[in-house]
């Protein structure tokens, strides 16, 4: 384990020399004794000698026999006293640290096991590396790169500067400031959640951006109905707060030109539930999907647990030729971006970052939404109508017969390259119809079934989301 900005704890290091320092103390102090000891012995022999010569020599040999003795006694019996002492005190110290060991272990293995178990991982919002554990900033502003239960403490650590720090999530590590291991970046969370991220596909002006704020926005008045709570993780920017604010007040929100995935997060988790889940879903400016190697450094793609490809049908140029021709669309801002190219694009970023040949599917779920479902007729055709339509002659499912109308419509308009491209490279697909957001004509904002394809896709994924397909299509905006 690497240097930590943090004292070592007691009974990883400075118990066993407090131990050694005790014992080394005692045999010194012996060794002093019986030194003392023999330098008398040699001074009583030195008297016997001179007694010898002038007398007395009766009485002092008497006297050093006895002395003898007892100076023999006193080294046997003490060495074996301090001898005995010192394997008691070493087997107790022995005992009881073996015992923290033990508990050390534990601890370890819990804190390990709570996060295996759970799932928790993060996603970093700056450089999309996928994170098992963060970085730990202390107040003092020292890094601890490994908090977790180790020699610098069992339940908790002292940093370098006095404070106390938890290394478990079970005692509240996820209250202290964390960052990215990769970048340095600061995280809003304390990394005891499950990350689930979603990036969006579409092109410039295909309505990826009021998707996003929508279904959101969408699926937080629906929380309490399917009992989950919401709560937004605002990162600093309060770019959805303010997106909300305005398209309250009319306003649509800006396009986006980030060319790096934006990450729009939230926390979805049942009354109670000991782990949250951070739902991400990722922006980006269309534009990317005409450079290739902007896509390439957006790992995000490969960390995800799911897809959402945007369709603007006005991008679908034999529909748009049809609608053109009985009305004005131009209000719309249709996207001129193919469906080829962009879906091309993904197939090939997931390919590479991913590790994937070309003959290989995607295993990672893919909603593919229609925007824009206010064009004239367009909901007689794949919307909620046209749904009831088709399942008045069809044995199906609602969701079923969403993706049967919605792939008889890009057949019906010549996309039948892009359907088999999607039908070959993902296993799991589900289309949905949704206005994302229109004008009413009276100045206020609405949309329509924005948040059912953020459901779908959420569903099965992190921890406890579980949706039917019941709740799923009555999700209201």
């Amino acid at each position: 384990m690497e240097k930590q900005p943090a004292r070592i704890n007691y009974f990883f290091g400075p118990g066993w020399y407090s131990l050694f320092e005790t014992i080394f103390g005692a045999f010194i102090n012996l060794g002093k004794i019986e030194y003392n000891l023999f330098l008398r012995f040699i001074d009583i022999w030195a008297g016997i000698i001179h007694h010898f010569s002038f007398g007395g020599l009766i009485t002092s040999l008497i006297r050093t026999i006895a002395f003898t003795v007892q100076a023999i006694i006193t080294s046997v019996f003490a060495t074996v006293i301090v001898l005995v002492c010192t394997i008691i005190h070493t087997l107790i110290v022995s005992i009881f640290m073996g015992i923290v060991y033990i508990g050390f272990t534990v601890v370890w293995f819990l804190d390990f096991v709570y996060r295996k178990m759970h799932g928790i991982v993060s996603h970093c919002s700056n450089c999309q590396e996928r994170i098992s554990l963060p970085y730990y900033r202390c107040s003092c502003g020292r890094v601890h790169t490994k908090l977790i239960p180790s020699k610098y403490g069992i339940l908790k650590r002292t940093c370098e500067c006095g404070n106390q720090l938890p290394t478990t999530f079970l005692n509240g590590r996820q209250k202290l400031n964390a960052i990215c291991p990769h970048c340095q970046f600061d995280l809003t969370s304390g990394g005891a959640h499950v990350a689930v991220t979603f990036p969006l596909i579409g092109g410039p002006s295909s309505g990826k951006t009021c998707f996003v704020n929508m279904s959101i926005y969408s699926l937080s008045k629906n929380a309490g109905k399917l009992g989950y709570n919401f709560d937004y993780e605002d990162e600093g920017t309060m770019e959805y707060e303010n997106n909300i604010q305005g398209i309250e007040n009319g306003a649509f929100p800006a396009k986006t030109n980030n060319m790096a995935l934006t990450f729009y997060r939230f926390n979805w988790a049942k009354d109670k539930q000991a782990v949250k889940n951070e739902i991400s879903l990722c922006d980006i400016g269309g534009e990317a999907y005409a450079d290739k190697e902007t896509l390439k450094r957006q790992i995000g793609y490969a960390n995800s647990q799911g897809y959402i490809v945007i369709i603007d049908p006005l991008s679908i140029k034999e529909y748009r030729k049809e609608v053109e021709k009985k009305n004005d669309i131009s209000s719309f801002n249709g996207s001129s971006m193919s469906l080829d190219e962009v879906l091309d694009m993904l197939v090939t970023t997931v390919d590479s970052l991913s590790n994937l040949n070309s003959k290989e599917k995607i295993t990672k779920d893919c909603a593919v939404v229609f925007t824009k479902l206010d064009l004239p007729g367009l909901d007689e055709k794949i919307g909620d109508s046209g749904n009831e339509e088709y399942r008045a002659s069809h044995k199906a499912t609602f969701l079923e017969a969403e993706n049967a109308i919605c792939e008889n419509f890009l057949r019906e308009y010549g996309e039948d390259n892009f359907v088999n491209t999607l039908k070959a490279k993902f296993k799991n697909i589900q289309f949905f119809a949704c206005t994302a957001l229109a004008d009413d004509g009276n100045g206020k904002l609405y949309s329509k079934n924005a948040a059912r394809a953020l459901a779908w896709v959420m569903n099965g994924k992190g921890k406890g989301i579980a949706f039917d397909e019941n709740e799923i299509i009555s999700l209201v905006d």
